[in-house]
């Protein structure tokens, strides 16, 4: 896997932007999975994205949402006695995403939170039995900054009451693995043929592995973009 990560680098300019996401990152960004850094934000909505993809192309109903789903979802939750979340247009996207569960087109949804400002949590929604799966690579419980949105929001689309169980994960050995656990959880949640749980001891050639995925994207992108133009 390093030397197939070395030769896909050498292919890379280390100026400019990738390609192939939303989000407008500097290449350099790449480094960060091929180190023992904190996976931050961008570097979740790429895995994010990926998986998503994949799911797509599997056929999969499943909503993998990003970074930004679980912050707006916040943001209404904080006015949620103002009547905003069921009027404005910021909200609409959420609003679109809980009715499409509720109706039954989409299968489940998938996402990363933030807790505390240093950890990433996976949390899957499934609708049809009223649960709340909550997987935390340190074994700790669901904490409070996140039930009490999911609960709020749950309950507003539904009128039922979620209880929460434990998504299967890999356990975290280090201070920085959980970026890249929270999502291989996802995965396997909803293809556990497709997506086995990572092995802690391997978990450096994963990251490696979902670099060597971000920077294939971008050449994809790049080469789509050359040739229309």
């Amino acid at each position: 896997i390093m030397q197939e990560a070395y030769d896909m680098l050498s292919c890379l300019p280390w100026s400019g932007n990738i390609h192939g996401f939303d989000e407008m990152e500097p290449l350099y960004t790449l480094a960060t999975y091929a180190s023992h850094q904190w996976l931050a934000t961008t570097h979740e909505n790429q895995i994010l994205d990926l998986l998503r993809r994949d799911l797509l192309l599997q056929g999969s109903k499943v909503e993998i949402e990003g970074m930004a789903f679980f912050t707006t979802l916040r943001k209404a939750y904080d006015c949620r006695d103002t009547g905003q979340y069921s009027e404005s247009r910021a909200f609409a996207w959420i609003r679109g995403i809980g009715t499409a569960l509720v109706m039954g087109e989409r299968d489940g949804l998938g996402t990363m939170v933030n807790t505390g400002g240093d950890h990433w949590v996976a949390i899957a929604l499934d609708f049809q039995r009223s649960v709340i799966w909550y997987g935390d690579s340190f074994g700790h419980r669901p904490v409070e900054e996140v039930t009490q949105v999911l609960d709020w929001w749950t309950f507003h689309h539904t009128g039922d009451k979620f209880i929460y169980r434990t998504l299967k994960i890999t356990a975290q050995k280090d201070g920085y693995s959980c970026g890249l656990l929270g999502p291989n959880a996802l995965g396997h949640f909803h293809r556990p043929d497709t997506y086995p749980l990572i092995d802690v001891a391997k978990a450096d050639a994963e990251r490696v592995r979902v670099m060597l995925k971000v920077a294939q994207r971008h050449l994809d992108q790049a080469t789509v973009s050359k040739s229309m133009s």
